[in-house]
């Protein structure tokens, strides 16, 4: 019976704003290495090869009406294409090499927005020292004001931060759908 496997590969890419991304170094290599070997040595025994990366990875080195190409950016879009291919179809492995990036963007803000912010807090509310700590610590996972992402945010911002979450581990959902 031929069988439908997945490999993920290379980085994923966590949008910043509508120009910036943060992502890692990974090439891919890896994945297309073990896609090359599949198909080199197994491809009379193999369905599909479900292929998930980002457009820049690394590809097989081979080429083969079963690699199924799917082009994925984002640690979501990665888990989304997951899900579509594992609940559609039979899948009898997954190799799972991609560098899934530890952290995505949560929000942009400038030191300016957020010292302003802090400081109306303190001195608005008049607490006790573990008050305040909770009180800035709430503002800081969720400041009232941000900088829009949905453009690119100007170049000459000299005080930019940015605050990370943490990304879905993938192991752990592909994990659901296999067990």
């Amino acid at each position: 019976m031929k069988k439908n496997i997945i490999i993920t590969a290379g980085p994923t890419n966590e949008r910043l704003d509508a120009v910036m991304k943060i992502t890692n170094m990974s090439t891919g290599a890896l994945g297309a290495t073990i896609a090359t070997h599949f198909i080199e040595n197994e491809e009379k025994n193999i369905n599909n090869l479900y292929y998930l990366s980002t457009k820049l990875t690394r590809k097989p080195l081979v080429e083969s009406p079963k690699i199924k190409y799917v082009t994925v950016e984002s640690t979501d879009d990665l888990l989304n294409a997951l899900k579509n291919i594992l609940t559609s179809e039979k899948i009898d492995a997954v190799v799972h090499s991609a560098a899934v990036g530890d952290y995505k963007g949560k929000y942009s803000i400038t030191a300016s927005m957020l010292a302003s912010e802090l400081a109306q807090y303190a001195y608005n509310n008049r607490v006790s020292l573990d008050e305040l700590r909770e009180g800035i610590l709430k503002i800081l996972r969720e400041p009232s004001v941000t900088v829009s992402d949905d453009h690119k945010i100007s170049s000459y911002e000299p005080d930019l931060m940015f605050k990370l979450d943490l990304t879905p581990k993938v192991i752990g959902e592909i994990k659901k759908y296999l067990l």
